[in-house]
């Protein structure tokens, strides 16, 4: 029989914290629900892999590193076999250490206690590691998440166009709705918690109160369900081009969107529960490599317009409108970062990695990456049963779109939106089943 252990941890920063995640600064006012840490360990065999789900925007490469090395320094399990990924959600706390003005301003004494938590939680399910039994189920959920970029009538692609956009043509890419759950039970058949997989950007909220989107209130959902010490480890899939937004419709009158999404991801986990059928880990295997990926090359011109726009024009108390990228609004917001991100080095240090529990394959990838990578790594996965986390283990936190996504209307494709060359996505997808197949 193998051991698991989860433990969770509430990271709700102090209320005036700035929420990354917007073309705006703000400064929390409230709590709608409050942000966690979760953690699963899983022992098999004598070795031990350990997953981290954490409620932020995304993890810097300092925060992952100082978190994985407290880790391994306080368990003995070593980086290879941790994996520390983020959820994305638009509503967290000041989880950079740099400014990035005028938008964001860190708070450091957060930014220390936020990547210390990390680590405990991961050490404290380690802690409790315990003889436990499984079952898998993989279901579907449609009508929450849909595909943010279209062909336009003149040729173009746009991101987010806007609801009800007549010059719209057609989605450029599918949409990915599976929801693979695996659940944990104790000796006794109690159930412990749930490692759970769904591909939707967390931006269902926004505003001035710290939240943890829809996955937080599916956790809470579920917690009505098996009871208040279940703990939900959600992983969110590769969804750079996935939202909330039916374009089809109309803007609906105002409500908890994340809650109704949670409701309903709740529901099939629930249906799934009653239909999952026993699941084996004899074994778990995990191997992480890292592979040096070009940047995008910036233009001289670029980068002299970018100086122009910043020396030029002021952005306080301007509005964006980010559904269009042509205006010298929109191009002075990314000035600033365009400026940066030229002084970056030309290539970046980019982590894959694949973790096998029975046979079951987690694959964990840096960045935004659009949904048809997560699709392709599934897809030639050596199992049927898979999950997908983005954002993990450090590394580049940018968009990485399909290479028919790159075009200058294309958010997700901008500098520095999009900080790698329009390779990359295929080259981590290919690494990513590689791994897989190399700890099959």
């Amino acid at each position: 029989m193998f051991k698991t252990g989860f433990y969770e941890l509430d990271i709700t920063p102090p209320l005036g914290g700035c929420m990354p995640g917007y073309f705006t600064e703000r400064h929390a006012e409230g709590i709608k629900r409050p942000l966690f840490v979760h953690a699963l360990a899983v022992e098999s065999d004598g070795k031990c892999v350990i997953i981290v789900s954490v409620d932020a925007l995304g993890l810097g490469e300092k925060v992952y590193k100082t978190a994985v090395q407290r880790i391994c320094e306080k368990t003995g399990i070593p980086e290879e076999q941790i994996l520390i990924h983020a959820t994305h959600i638009h509503t967290g706390g000041p989880i950079r250490d740099a400014e990035d003005p005028p938008y964001y301003k860190p708070d450091l004494s957060y930014y220390d206690v936020h990547t210390r938590k990390i680590a405990d939680c991961a050490i404290l399910a380690y802690q409790r590691l315990a003889p436990s039994t499984a079952s898998f189920a993989k279901g579907e959920v449609h009508g929450v998440s849909f595909v943010r970029n279209f062909l336009m009538k003149d040729g173009s692609i746009r991101t987010n166009p806007g609801r009800q956009n007549p010059d719209i043509v057609k989605p450029i890419s599918e949409n990915d709705p599976e929801l693979p759950a695996m659940f944990f039970f104790d000796e006794q058949g109690n159930p412990k918690g749930l490692l759970v997989n769904f591909t939707l950007h967390h931006d269902c909220v926004g505003g001035m109160l710290y939240s943890n989107d829809y996955s937080g209130a599916l956790g809470n959902e579920l917690k009505e369900v098996f009871g208040k010490d279940f703990i939900t480890v959600f992983m969110n899939g590769t969804c750079g081009n996935i939202n909330h937004v039916d374009v089809n419709m109309p803007a609906p009158p105002d409500r908890d969107i994340s809650g109704e999404i949670g409701r309903k991801l709740a529901e099939e986990v629930k249906r799934l529960y009653s239909v999952a059928e026993k699941f084996e880990i004899s074994s778990v295997a995990s191997k992480k490599e890292r592979i040096m990926i070009p940047r995008h090359k910036i233009s001289k011109e670029d980068i002299e317009e970018a100086k122009r726009l910043v020396e030029t024009i002021s952005l306080e108390g301007k509005s964006i409108d980010m559904s269009n990228p042509e205006t010298e609004i929109y191009k002075r917001a990314k000035a600033e970062r365009l400026l940066r991100f030229a002084e970056l080095p030309d290539e970046f240090d980019t982590p894959v990695q694949a973790i096998r529990l029975g046979k079951a394959y987690l694959f964990a990838v840096p960045g935004e990456m659009f949904a048809q990578y997560g699709k392709y790594m599934k897809e030639n996965s050596p199992s049927e049963v898979n999950f997908v986390a983005e954002l993990a283990n450090g590394g580049p936190n940018c968009y990485i779109p399909t290479p028919d996504a790159f075009a200058p209307s294309v958010y997700e494709s901008q500098i520095p939106s999009s900080s790698l060359v329009p390779e990359a996505g295929e080259m981590i997808a290919k690494c990513a089943v590689k791994l897989a197949n190399e700890i099959r």
